[in-house]
């Protein structure tokens, strides 16, 4: 019943589809549809909270509330807001092509908002626990301050519009709020360290192996200082960044592990 709406809607908008087209699209009938749904904007709702809200959320939603780390439960909720977001624009994005006036869709997007604030207050009081600063600010502000951060218009401004990729909105975003918040630098992850070597330079792992090759100084006894000078010299790779490299050539056996 979902899918069949969800087709109509995309095709017509919201507004211009009827309970009873929709029952005819799901095979059954209008009394059955009406008993699940109440409405066509019950069915909406359900619709959208199972795109937005759905197991993936839940999932993730559940390890958030084991969080006791602030700068992790902030890393969560940016990577909660991007998967919102991406599921959102994938299998709702004809739907709001179709019905971008619908006022049935403007009152369920205010509802959602709301939830959506609700559902991060128990990370915003970690984050208000951990930083004594932020007294100053006040709980009230610090959920408004992620949930500003974490709002559909950032993400349509920067992915959708200025073409960043969801990985980049992502890190951007876990970034922005541990500065803001924690007044803190993050720490960057393993993986992070190697998707921001790909920004500077361009080159995977892999393209590095073949570089170091062509370089001649991939060998099995090569030494990390070598391949440190290396990436300093030839890239401008700091040492973080080089040791990232390091692990990686370490661990597929590119070079040989020290004995022990």
């Amino acid at each position: 019943m979902l899918s069949a709406a969800s087709q109509l809607f995309s095709k017509r908008g919201i507004d211009a589809v009827s309970f009873a087209e929709i029952a005819e699209k799901a095979g059954v009938s209008t009394a059955s549809l009406y008993a699940q749904f109440r409405s066509k904007a019950g069915l909406l709702e359900a619709l959208t909270h199972s795109i937005l809200l759905g197991p993936s959320y839940e999932t993730a939603a559940k390890q958030a509330e084991r969080l006791d780390d602030p700068e992790e439960a902030l890393r969560l909720t940016a990577a909660m807001a991007c998967g919102i977001y991406q599921r959102e624009h994938a299998e709702m994005g004809l739907i709001r092509g179709a019905a971008a006036y619908s006022p049935s869709l403007k009152k369920l997007e205010a509802g959602l908002e709301k939830i959506r604030r609700d559902l991060q207050e128990e990370r915003a009081r970690l984050i208000y626990r951990s930083n004594p600063a932020l007294a100053e600010l006040g709980l009230e502000k610090v959920r408004d301050v992620i949930w500003l951060y974490t709002s559909r218009d950032l993400y349509r401004m920067l992915v959708l519009e200025r073409g960043w990729t969801s990985e980049e909105y992502e890190r951007w975003l876990a970034g922005a709020l541990i500065r803001t918040l924690l007044n803190k630098e993050p720490e960057m992850s393993f993986q992070a360290y190697l998707d921001n070597i790909k920004e500077k330079t361009g080159h995977t792992p892999e393209e590095f192996k073949k570089l170091a090759k062509k370089a001649g100084i991939l060998k099995p006894d090569l030494k990390a200082t070598e391949f440190i000078g290396w990436l300093a010299r030839d890239f401008g790779l700091g040492r973080g960044h080089a040791m990232a490299l390091w692990a990686v050539f370490k661990g597929e056996g590119w070079v040989a592990a020290p004995k022990k």
